[in-house]
């Protein structure tokens, strides 16, 4: 793609085959980032809240602002919209109704990484927690997986 002069544009064919190659590139990647994507037993995290930080706007626990935010944008079709303080039980409990099940999938399901962090700095909920709900799951989006991953425990 370069000349004596310096660089030229790449030629229709050469973009083409360049879009065919990274095309198979990104996909065998994503195949071996979904392959590995195991989520650790929940004994492996933290069972603490995140301290709270002056600097976090938006409440703590079942006032969490990224909670109420989620749930506003994300069941704005249900016949009953679940509050915070649901949201907040149905992230705890052990042996969740089917719709402390749902209410709890609205995290793992719907909100951006970035959610899912302010609403833990929040106190909504601990790592502990969150992994028990995503385990009730048959599948968890691999980026969410390797994310919470990198917050167990080395010693258990």
């Amino acid at each position: 793609m370069t000349t004596d002069e310096g660089w030229r544009p790449p030629t229709p064919e050469e973009a083409r085959r360049w879009g065919v190659a990274e095309t198979k590139r990104r996909a065998a990647r994503e195949t071996i980032d979904e392959e590995r994507s195991i989520l650790l037993p929940s004994h492996r995290f933290p069972d603490e809240y995140a301290p709270p930080d002056p600097e976090i706007p938006g409440g703590r626990g079942a006032r969490s602002g990224a909670i109420r935010g989620l749930l506003g944008r994300s069941c704005s079709g249900w016949g009953r919209k679940p509050t915070n303080e649901e949201f907040h039980a149905a992230i705890r409990t052990r042996f969740p109704t089917p719709r402390q099940q749902a209410v709890a999938n609205v995290l793992i399901t719907e909100a951006s990484i970035n959610e899912i962090f302010l609403a833990y700095l929040q106190g909504a909920f601990t790592w502990r927690q969150l992994v028990r709900a995503m385990h009730r799951r048959d599948f968890c989006a691999p980026a969410l997986v390797h994310l919470v991953n990198r917050k167990a425990r080395c010693d258990r």
